[in-house]
């Protein structure tokens, strides 16, 4: 007897013996048919893999099944179950990417306003307030630290407490200027005590907003931040001064020595007067739409101090 003779009757008489277990679709398993070639009826192994989801294998080939998988199924193709579709046609899950982050909101700056309260009280209050009903929800306004009520004090001592008192935690000073507010002594030294602080600072003009009182505006007045500035003494050291009918003096009511602001230029000199104008932005408040751009100013002026 041939082999081939053999080795089909082998097979047929496997294919045909209904004591061995089959697979799904009719395809044997190595299990079964080794099971068969020892004449033994052993368990089916427990499907793993493809086979567990319902997803046919591809037989295994040797020596003995490579005949008989080619003469067999050489010529039927392999499809796989609807669950094996879903899975190819979806491919493996993917893990989506984490959502960018929001943008930072803009930091909320805290703005101490210097002003002179009995001529100017009405038009302060205008630029005041304007950011607490201004439309633009997104976009942040302040923190108003300025002294909002007027005190009637003769000690010059507590009303030093008191400016610092406001001027503490602020990052900005808003010098709002009307006719006479370059000349008033407490303003100078809100505008002396900002410097020492670090603050950034900024002129806005209010004269030609209208008084509530008088329905009137007022006359433009000097710019104060050119009425006060820094120097550096023969010590190297930044001290503040300001301007009088005598000249450039040092500013008596702070005579310590301050840290020269990061928004002024330094020419080097040895008491040579700086005006802090040099480095500051003066706006008007009506014709430049402040009611728009105060925000921004106040942010630009905080950067140029070099604060966030």
């Amino acid at each position: 007897m041939t082999d081939d003779l053999w080795r089909n009757r082998l097979v047929a008489s496997l294919m045909t013996d209904p004591t061995i277990p089959r697979k799904p679709e009719g395809l044997l398993g190595l299990g079964a048919i080794s099971a068969g070639l020892l004449g033994e009826s052993a368990p089916p192994p427990p499907l793993t893999g493809l086979l567990a989801l319902g997803i046919p294998e591809l037989p295994r080939m040797n020596a003995l099944s490579r005949n008989l998988f080619d003469h067999a199924y050489g010529d039927i193709p392999v499809k796989p179950g609807p669950m094996a579709g879903n899975v190819f046609a979806l491919g493996w899950p993917t893990i989506p990417a984490p959502a960018p982050a929001p943008p930072r909101p803009a930091p909320r700056r805290h703005v101490f306003f210097s002003f002179h309260f009995q001529a100017d009280i009405h038009r302060v209050n205008i630029v005041r307030n304007s950011w607490r009903i201004r439309p633009e929800d997104h976009v942040p306004g302040f923190f108003d630290r300025s002294l909002w009520e007027r005190k009637k004090r003769t000690d010059i001592g507590a009303l030093k407490r008191m400016i610092r008192v406001g001027l503490k935690g602020t990052s900005v000073t808003c010098v709002l200027a009307g006719e006479f507010t370059w000349a008033r002594p407490w303003v100078r030294y809100e505008i002396a005590e900002s410097v020492a602080q670090g603050n950034g600072l900024l002129t806005v003009d209010i004269d030609e907003l209208r008084c509530m009182r008088t329905r009137a505006a007022c006359n433009m007045g000097p710019n104060p931040l050119d009425h006060m500035g820094v120097y550096r003494a023969d010590d190297g050291r930044a001290y503040v001064c300001e301007l009088t009918d005598r000249g450039w003096v040092q500013y008596d009511r702070l005579i310590d020595a301050v840290t020269w602001p990061a928004y002024l230029p330094d020419r080097g000199t040895v008491n040579d007067a700086h005006p802090l104008s040099l480095g500051t932005q003066r706006y008007a408040y009506r014709s430049e739409k402040g009611y728009v751009n105060l925000t921004r100013w106040v942010r630009e002026a905080a950067q140029a101090a070099r604060r966030r």
